[in-house]
This record gives structure tokens, sequence and C-alpha cells, in this order.
């Protein structure tokens, strides 16, 4: 047995102990992202310039400023990979991608599965119509409501941009490890479950009133 990695394990579940609020609950998946954050912190010398320190109680600000980030370089990315489609910016590729899936849909199905408030999920929809990469019927169920499907020309446009978007996608998850990578998936995906349905079905709450939603930890 190497006690020497054992005690190295075993010191830094006492770091991470003293790290967590206190009362607060900690899982194994939690340690090893804090093991994994320490190593990057440790082992490289590069910085966005962002505050590294944070608190107990500005945690959920950081958290909330990075993710904001976090998606504009994301957007700066898609706008780079559809640079040589002019008729698809970075609200268009994740439409034609939800479409692939489907034979048709709704407009405000489209539109919700893409977590857009109906005037901008609408002006997207319009755009594809219009440059026909998108058609339209009337939906047998609801004659009030319209049912859009892809086009042949839609389905080229995704096929052939398809390439230089999972490009971004690498560059989006950067430097991270498989591991790491699935780590992060797992918590994004929780806060996915979380914040879809209050999308979904409760646009109109107050904060007050979603804050109640949360469990305490």
């Amino acid at each position: 047995m190497d006690f020497d990695l054992l005690t190295a394990i075993i010191e830094a579940f006492k770091q991470f102990q003293q790290a967590l609020p206190p009362g607060s609950r900690s899982s194994i998946t939690d340690f090893s992202i804090w093991v994994n954050t320490q190593h990057y912190t440790q082992s490289t010398g590069n910085s966005s310039g962002h505050d590294d320190i944070i608190g107990s109680d500005d945690i959920d600000v950081e958290l909330g400023k990075l993710i904001i980030f976090l998606n504009r370089y994301a957007r700066l990315l898609i706008r780079k990979g559809l640079a040589d489609f002019p008729e698809l910016i970075n609200e268009d590729f994740t439409y034609l991608y939800t479409l692939m899936a489907a034979e048709s849909m709704t407009k405000i199905q489209l539109i919700e599965k893409n977590v857009h408030e109906k005037p901008g999920g609408l002006e997207v929809i319009k755009r594809l119509l219009k440059h026909g990469l998108m058609a339209e019927k009337d939906d047998t169920h609801d004659k009030r409501s319209k049912r859009v499907f892809l086009t042949e020309k839609g389905r080229a446009a995704f096929f052939s941009s398809v390439v230089q978007m999972g490009k971004v996608s690498k560059l989006i998850g950067g430097q991270l490890t498989a591991d790491e990578k699935k780590q992060l998936f797992t918590l994004l995906k929780k806060l996915e479950d979380f914040h879809n349905p209050i999308f979904l079905t409760e646009k109109g709450a107050t904060l007050d009133v979603l804050l109640h939603k949360l469990s305490p930890l």
C-alpha cells in the first residue's frame, strides 16, 4: 500500500472539509471537483484577470458572473464557426439542431426547446423561413398554430456547418480532462433541471418566490 498517497488524500480531505461552509453537506463528487480545482490553481500560471479568491458569501455572485462570461466566450466562438455561413447566426444553428431530431414542431415548442423568450424566438424562426432553411404548415390539432420543419436546404446547412460547430464545442470545453467534462456536465445538468421548469411554467414569478424553491444545503 502506498501510505504516502493515503496520507496525502487524508490531508487533502481535511483541507476540503475546512473549506466548506459550516453545516453544509458534501459528496465524493464534490471532493473530486475540489481536488481538481486545487490542482489547476496550483499548476497553471494563466489567469483571466478576474478575481480568483471567492469567499463563502460571494460564491453565488462569482458563479453567476462566470456563467455569464462563459456564455459570451461561447457566442464569440460560435460566430467564428459560422463565419462561412451567412444565413446562420448564433441562435439559428441551435434551432436547426433541435428540428433535426423532430419531424416538425410548433413554433412555441421550438422556441421553448431553445430557451428563448417568444419575441426573440419568433425573430429567429422568421429569419430561417426567409432564407428557406425552414418551412411551416398548419397544425392539424390546433388551427391557430403553425408547425415548422426543416427543408432540404435547412438539412444541408446543418450538415455543412456541423463540422465547424464540433470544433467550437471542443474549444468551449477548453483544457478540461474527460473526467472534468463529465463532472461539469453533471453539475450543469443539475442546474438545467432546476431552471428549465421555472422557465417553462413560472416566468412571471418574483425572485423572492423563486428563492423559496432552493432546498437548504
